[in-house]
């Protein structure tokens, strides 16, 4: 399956960010963190946006492990696109 993010007319999308300190705790040291849903998130970097690795590091802050490819049948996808196998994203998506 291909997934495309779409429209981020406001900057960025954020990415989980997030120190964990020694009592277990979340902190984060940037100016620009949010935290939301019991995670702490940052905007991710917009020279070189990376849609695969933004989907990979969103997932892992979900506790999903999934592989996620930049790529296709050999076809390599643009920047705004991921691929994940189907049954794999349909595990995973039912965490949104």
């Amino acid at each position: 399956i291909v997934l495309c993010l779409q429209c981020c007319s406001r900057g960025p999308p954020l990415i989980p960010y997030a120190t964990r300190r020694e009592d277990g705790t979340e902190e984060c040291f940037s100016s620009e963190c949010v935290k939301v849903g019991g995670f702490a998130w940052v905007p991710a970097e917009e020279s070189g946006f990376n849609f695969p690795f933004y989907l990979k590091k969103v997932l892992e802050a979900l506790g999903c492990k999934a592989d996620v490819w930049d790529s296709l049948d050999g076809r390599k996808l643009v920047p705004y696109q991921a691929s994940v196998r189907g049954d794999v994203w349909e595990a995973v998506s039912e965490k949104f």
